[in-house]
């Protein structure tokens, strides 16, 4: 009965001209995940505000250690998580912002990276960049991130 029901919605999305490809396949998968029985439950009741506790004001923080080992062993601590699940289309792109040329030549993903892989250079740390992709994200992002010739990349094409 899903296998019906997949069939008959993707002949229907199909001629759908108003949304991408990519947005069309992830619509598709969406459902297929949820006919399936796949689909994860979020616990709504576990999930609360954070409190002022954890919460620390930026002019509450210490300042960053003098000796470079130091600072290095809380960097290998740092992960960035960068939300990249937005198109450029407002702007007339077709693909994510984070690929839209801003200075110079580099892309706002460029400018990410380098800034990561400076400070992990500058302190021989290992900071890494996780990308939080949409379905209509995903490909492009990867495609230009494995384009950049960088150690942030041999991390990825090995996932």
């Amino acid at each position: 009965m899903a296998d019906e029901k997949l069939a008959k919605l993707r002949e229907a999305v199909a001629g759908l001209t108003q949304i991408s490809e990519n947005e069309k396949s992830g619509f598709i998968s969406l459902v297929s995940r949820y006919l399936s029985g796949e689909e994860e439950h979020v616990e709504w009741g576990k999930i609360h505000t954070p409190t002022d506790e954890v919460v620390v004001p930026y002019d509450a923080l210490e300042a960053a250690p003098e000796d470079i080992e130091e600072t290095k062993k809380l960097l290998n601590k740092l992960a960035v998580l960068k939300l990249n699940g937005g198109l450029g289309t407002t702007m007339g792109c077709t693909g994510p912002k984070s690929v839209i040329e801003v200075r110079n030549g580099f892309t706002f993903l460029d400018l990410i990276v380098i800034q990561i892989e400076s400070l992990n250079k500058k302190y021989g740390s290992n900071v890494p960049l996780l990308l939080m992709n949409s379905f209509n994200t995903h490909e492009d992002t990867l495609k230009a991130i494995l384009s950049c010739q960088t150690s942030l990349t041999e991390q990825i094409s090995e996932h």
